[in-house]
Order: structure tokens, then sequence, then C-alpha cells
């Protein structure tokens, strides 16, 4: 006991010393803590930031290469539709061109077809009148007149009887219809001459009628044809143009005339009209000035082709090699297109959207590095530890150290004395026995436990002590910390007053803005007026040029037609001399045969009023003429012309024109409802992709905002027609992978949707939000996020007290939630409870509430 006793004061030191080294290492601790928190955070914010860099370099890169693709693109574009333009043009002349060539040879090789039958009858009737089998045969009517050259469509479409074969008699038309049956080649129409002299008084008449007939206008080979030609043409008129032939032929209503224009157009003196065609009818008759052997001759009859052999050969060789590059251009044209169409759509995409786009983030990228490198100014610039506390930690280590050293000494000190102790502590427990042992056993129990209980009391005393210095230290930290936050409040109060002076100053910038805006689109409305008139008064010129040439080849064909008409006029004179002197001939021959000495003047008139039983008898052949007569009123007699048909027509043709009108009407209202359809769907488009855009950037900018280094973007699935497919909405969360939204977390999802909101709120502002429990799936940071955003950046300070702040501040929202840190930032409070089985409501104002009061 006496050795233990000794023992005790050591024992007591080594507690003392004990519980002060506890107390130092637990404040060292609690300082060095705070020095390692600040290196931390020092280490995030250098490691941010040099992230941030390398994004806005990596960016800027891709600027760069996307700004050289676009230049490279915008050229190879241009380059390509001056190509298109070109091959399409080639194209254009190449098949226009073609298609002139296969219509030729289409035409010739029909008419060869054609003409082969018709080249055997002929044949084979010259043949005939050769070897003198057929010895009325004078020829193909056609053959035996000739007329200018000028009329030689008119003539070969209005008299289709220029293909019939003239004969002498009957008899010889007969001959030729036995001969032609003998040979096999086919059937021809013949035209008797005896058959016709019963024309020759009328052909004798003069014509009285305006305009000019075809008949007169050609020269026989021999004088007895001029009655086949009359027969075939009669009073025919032929017109220089389808007006002028409309006048002549209504001229006098009660009896049309028959007209053909110069172009083939005929109006039959019914009243039908006929003509269009890709190729006229012409080539039916000799052309030339004169007749017999000095006309020339288009074409040896009136189907014969206009294309040789050879010439066929040529353009059926030309037509194959030509249609090669004609396939070989449509095939580059294809080629073109699609490549102008993709090389177009990559132009858009760099030009609207990945480029914009890649200026938005460095822009982000910029803010955020200078952001981060205050930050780090700051953090590094903050003090960690004040002077004091670095003189403190040394003074802690100096202690820790000298009680460590101090607590060794006592344990060498009693060193011996613990030795000695349990050297007799054995000989006691060895000298009673085991039930001394016992007790000694249990006796070392209870004191081991009376020293641990005195040891956890000493460790309690100095973590006491330990708190009550911790806590004057955070009281003191806490009014240094109320210190600051009151700096804080009054320099955001400041920055408040100078955003609100910028807002007040951007007001003008904003007022300019719109006028310069306003002004530019009045230039624009102007220029495109402008466009508009010129491009009338450009086709009002074209058109007048287009009247000049017109007039220009009018007058030269009206200069050919006097110099024609001169010379027919020489022409009939000599043939009205011709024909004075046969009637002189004929009326003396009539003077003789009456044997009166009658002046000559008297015996023309009574030439004239002759009735036709006298007549008849100074004419042979009656009998022939009769039968014409009677075989001519019997074909009138059985045509029985249903003459009802024409006002049929005209009810018919009156209808057609008032449908025509009405369609027309139709078609012009169509047209500007097209035209106005298209301009809405224009201008559709161009404001959806303006908005698109902006709001596109708004909510890359935001989503980096809210949370705090990511990534969101909006893209059109088909950026040709956006209101087909739709958009696609891909977000990449901070130090993750891009996603569609479909596949984020409940989280990611709010902050994806409400940024969306946002962008489109500052696109166009809504009045009016009602968002029910948004932070149901966020975490205690973002929701504070969420709710400072809406507070300080949407609603916005001015808007609360009534001042507005522009398009973007100019929103309520109604929130309901469950988190304190959303509602706490409210303007008012609305609580629903329920009493006695009653809902009920209850509305505070946060701010009447002072924060000291809150705090306390």
């Amino acid at each position: 006991e006496k050795v233990r006793e000794e023992l005790v004061p050591f024992h007591e030191r080594m507690s003392e010393e004990k519980n002060k080294s506890a107390d130092a290492v637990a404040e060292r601790k609690l300082l060095l803590a705070k020095k390692d928190e600040h290196q931390k955070n020092l280490k995030e914010a250098k490691d941010e930031y040099a992230s941030a860099s390398e994004s806005v370099k990596a960016n800027e890169q891709s600027l760069a290469k996307a700004e050289k693709e676009l230049k490279a693109a915008t050229k190879e574009l241009g380059d390509m539709q001056k190509e298109l333009a070109a091959t399409t043009q080639k194209e254009s002349a190449l098949s226009q061109a073609l298609a002139t060539v296969r219509g030729k040879v289409e035409q010739a090789k029909q008419a060869g077809k054609e003409s082969q039958s018709q080249t055997a009858i002929h044949a084979a009737l010259l043949e005939g009148s050769r070897s003198k089998i057929l010895t009325g045969f004078c020829g193909k009517l056609g053959d035996l007149g000739s007329i200018d050259a000028k009329y030689d469509v008119a003539v070969s479409t209005a008299c289709p009887q220029l293909n019939y074969y003239v004969v002498e008699t009957t008899a010889d038309a007969q001959k030729a219809v036995d001969y032609l049956r003998t040979k096999g080649v086919g059937v021809a129409t013949f035209l008797i001459l005896e058959k016709q002299r019963h024309l020759a008084s009328e052909m004798a008449v003069a014509f009285k009628a305006d305009g000019m007939r075809l008949f007169d206008l050609i020269a026989v080979s021999e004088e007895k044809y001029r009655v086949a030609f009359y027969y075939a043409l009669r009073n025919t008129l032929v017109a220089d143009s389808l007006d002028m032939a409309s006048k002549l032929a209504y001229a006098d209503r009660s009896r049309p005339q028959r007209v053909v224009t110069v172009k083939g157009e005929l109006i039959e003196a019914s009243g039908t009209m006929s003509g269009g065609g890709a190729k006229p009818i012409q080539g039916r008759m000799r052309l030339g000035a004169g007749g017999g052997k000095a006309a020339n001759r288009a074409a040896s009859s009136a189907d014969a082709p206009e294309v040789t052999k050879e010439q066929l050969v040529q353009m059926e060789k030309l037509i194959k090699d030509k249609e090669p590059e004609l396939r070989k251009s449509q095939a580059r044209i294809a080629e073109l297109e699609d490549a102008v169409a993709t090389a177009e759509q990559r132009v858009a995409e760099l030009s609207e959207r990945t480029i914009p786009k890649l200026q938005a983030s460095i822009e982000s990228g910029k803010g955020m590095v200078a952001e981060l490198a205050k930050r780090i100014s700051d953090i590094d610039g903050a003090t960690v530890l004040t002077a004091a506390d670095e003189k403190r930690l040394k003074e802690l280590e100096k202690a820790i150290f000298a009680v460590d050293e101090g607590v060794r000494a006592i344990e060498v000190s009693c060193e011996h004395l613990t030795r000695k102790v349990e050297e007799l502590q054995e000989r006691i427990d060895n000298c009673g026995g085991p039930k001394l042992r016992a007790l000694r056993k249990e006796e070392g129990e209870l004191t081991a436990r009376i020293e641990a209980a005195k040891s956890e009391l000493a460790s309690q005393k100095a973590a006491m002590a330990t708190a009550d210095k911790t806590v004057a230290r955070l009281e003191a930290e806490m009014k240094k910390s109320e210190k600051e936050v009151a700096k804080i409040v009054a320099d955001r109060e400041s920055r408040e007053k100078a955003f609100a002076k910028l807002a007040e100053s951007s007001q003008g910038v904003r007022d300019e803005y719109a006028e310069a805006q306003s002004a530019l689109e009045e230039a624009e409305s102007r220029l495109a007026e402008l466009s508009e008139t010129y491009a009338k008064y450009e086709s009002a010129l074209n058109k007048f040029r287009s009247m000049e040439i017109e007039m220009e080849s009018e007058l030269e064909e009206l200069s050919q037609s006097v110099t024609d008409a001169k010379g027919t006029k020489k022409h009939w004179n000599a043939c009205l001399a011709s024909t004075r002197e046969k009637y002189d001939v004929a009326a003396a021959e009539y003077a003789a045969a009456r044997g009166d000495d009658v002046p000559e003047e008297e015996n023309r008139l009574a030439f004239l009023s002759l009735s036709a039983d006298e007549l008849a008898a100074q004419f042979d052949d009656v009998e022939a003429l009769s039968t014409e007569i009677a075989q001519l009123q019997g074909t009138i007699a059985s045509m029985k012309p249903d003459m009802s048909a024409l006002e049929a027509y005209k009810e018919k043709h009156a209808e057609y024109i008032s449908k025509q009108e009405h369609l027309d009407t139709l078609t012009t209202e169509r047209d500007t409802q097209r035209a106005s359809h298209d301009e809405l769907r224009k201008k559709r488009l161009h404001e959806f992709m303006a908005g698109f855009n902006v709001i596109s950037l708004k909510l890359k900018e935001l989503y980096q905002m809210i949370t705090l280094g990511g990534d969101a973007e909006l893209e059109l699935i088909d950026s040709l027609d956006p209101f087909t497919e739709g958009i696609i909405f891909s977000v990449r969360p901070p130090k993750k992978s891009w996603k569609n939204i479909v596949n984020l977390s409940g989280g990611e999802k709010t902050l994806s949707s409400l940024a969306l909101i946002f962008a489109l709120h500052a696109y166009k502002p809504t009045p009016i939000y009602v968002m029910d429990e948004i932070d149901a799936a966020l975490d205690f940071k973002n929701v504070s996020i969420i709710g400072h955003y809406i507070k300080d950046h949407v609603v916005g300070q001015n808007a609360r007290n009534g001042s507005g702040g522009g398009a973007s501040r100019c929103a309520q929202f109604i929130i309901i939630s469950l988190r304190n840190n959303m509602f706490e930032l409210s303007d008012r409070l609305v609580g629903i409870y329920k009493t006695q089985n009653t809902t009920k409501s209850i509305t505070i104002n946060p701010s009447a509430f002072p924060t000291s009061a809150l705090t306390a």
C-alpha cells in the first residue's frame, strides 16, 4: 500500500499531462481541418479552371475549322450552282434540238410510208401515158399549174383535189381505172375535163367581192386546165392573217365566203374552221410565177417527202451520237442537284447552327473561365489561418511535444516503483492462497474500473474545456461572418442599383435598334417595290421589242406582197386582155349567126341577155351539162343538212365561252390563293427558324448556368421541313455523356425541362406560370439554384416593386412546393391546412417579418 501511495502522485501528474495533450490535439486538429478544406477548394477550382480553359480552346479550334469549312462549302456551292445552270442550259438546248430532229425523222418516215402507194400509182399512170395506153391522161392537177411559193401552204390546204389525176373524157377515166386494176397498185381519183366545161361561163364572170382568189393566182400550163382548177377552188379567198380571213369570210353574213390563210388556216363557208398541226400541208403544186416548163417544182408530187434518204440517215446518226451526250448531261444534272441540295444543307447547318452554337459555347466558356479565375483569386487571396491561429498552432505543437516529453519523464521516474509494486503484488498473491488470489483479482478489476472511470471523467472534463474554447472561437467567427454578410448585402444593393441604371440605358439602345429595324424593313419593302416595278418595265420593254421585231417582219412581208401583187396585176391584165379578145370573137360569131348588122356594143348586150334555151342552142353537149346538173341537185337533196345544228353549235359555243371564263376566274383565284399559301408557309418557316435559333442558344446558356457546366441542344430531325418530323432534345449533364432527355434521371429531366421553359420565356414571355412540385426530384443544391434563378432573373426585383424590368421580368410564378429553401424565397406564402374536417388557407408575406426576428 505504501508503494502504491508513492505512485499516486505520479499517476495524477500523468493524467493531467494527458488531458492537456488531448485538448491541444483536438484544437490543433480543428485548425488543420480548416487549412485542408481551403487547399481542397483551391485544388477543385484550379481543376475546373483548367477544364473550362481546355474546353474554350477546343471550341475555338472547332469554330475556326467550321468557318474554314463554311467558306470552302460556300465556294463549292457557288461553283456547283454555276455548273448546274450551264449544264441545264446545255441539256435544254440539246434536248430541244434532238426533239426537233426526232420530229423531222418521224415525219419523214411517216411521209415516206404514206407516199409509197401514191408513188406507185403515179408511176403506173405515167408509164401507161408514155406507152400510149392511156391516151387522154393529162397528169396530176397540181402538176398542171404553178403558184407563187408564198401561197404553197394555202393552196395545198384549201385544194385537196390537187392530188386528183386529170383526164380528157369519161372513157379515158374508165381506161385509167381498168389499167390500175390490172396493175394492182391501188385506186386513184380522176377529174374529167369534159364534165367541167359547164363551169367556163361561171369562171368567166368577174369576181367582185373583197379579197383575192387563189384561183386568180394560179398560172396554168395550158388554158384548157383552168376550168379544172376553178372546179377545185371556186371562189376560195386567200388572206395573210386569221383576223383578215375572218373579216373576209363574214363580210356578208347572209353569204359567208370560203377563206384560207397563207399559214394553212381554213374557214369553210359553213362556218367551221381547221388549222394547226405540227407541220402544215404543202408541196401539192408546182411553185413559180409562171406556168409550164418555166415553173420551178418544190416537189415532184404532193406526197413526196421533204427529207432525202441521205439527210434521214444523217439525222438518225446525229440522234444516235447526241443521245449519250444528252443522257450524260441529265445524269450530271441529277448529280449536281443532289450535290447542291447537300451543300446547301451543309452551309445552312454550319452558318445557322454549328457556328452560332460554337460562338455561344465560347462566350459562355470564357465567362466561366473568368468567373473561375476570380474564384481562384478569391480563394487564394483569402486568409486561411490568421496570424494568431498560426501562432496558436505552433504553440499547440510545442505544448503537445512538451506534454509527451513530460509523460515519458514521469513514466521513467516511476518505473522502479511500478516494478516494485508488481513484485510485491505477485508475492502477496502467492502467499494468500487461492482465496486471496480471487479477492485480489476482484480488487484489481474494481481498481481498473475505477481508473477507467477516472480517466473517462478526466477526458470529459478536457472535452468540455475544449468545447468551451471552440464555442468562444465560433462565436467570434460568427460575428466576423455577420459583418461580411452585411458588407455583401450592401455590395449587392449597390450592384442592383447599377444594374437598374444599365437597364434604363439599354432601353434607349433597344429603341434605337427597333428604329433601325423598322427603317431596314421599310428599305427592304421599298426595294421589293422597285424590283417589281423594274420587272414590269423590263417585261413591257421586252414586249415592245418583240412587237418591233414582228412589225419589221410584217413590213418585210408586206413589201414582198406588194412586189408580188404588182407582178400578179401585170399577169391578170394580160389575162383580161386575152379574155376580152375571146369575148369579142364570141360576140362577133353571134352577130354573124344572126346576120344582123348590129353595132358591136348591142351584140355584146344581146349575148349577155340570152336565155338558157338560147344559150343551149349556141353550145354543144347540152345533155352532159344537164346530166351533171341533175347529179349535183340529187346530191344536194340526199345530203339533207340539219340547219338546227348551227343554232345548237352557237349555244354550245356560248356555253363553252362562259365556262372557259369561269375556269379562268377560278384558275386565277387558285393561283392567288396558292401564292398566298406559299408566302405564309415561307413566313412560318422563317419565323420558326429565327425563334428556334434564339431558343436553342438561350437553352444552352441557361442549362450551363443551372447545372454549372452541363450542355444542352435542340436539333431538327429534318432541317428542310422542320414541321414534319419534329425536334430532338439532347443534354449532357456535368461530367457525363450526351443523352436523349428520355434516358435521363428524374432530377436531370426536371433541370432540362426547366431550362427549356426559361429559354422559351426569354424568347416570348408569358405573364403567369403554375408549377406543381417541380423540386420533388431535386436535391438541396439544385432546389436553391432554381429558386434563386426564378427570384433573381425571371421575376426580378423590379417586377416585385412594380417598376418593370424588360420582357424577362414580367412574369408571376405560382409554385406548389414542400421544400424549405424554395418557399422561403417567395414573395407570398399560401398555406393549406385542415381543422374540424374543413380545409382552410392562410397567406403570409415573408418580407413583413424582420430577418433578425426570424433568426431569433
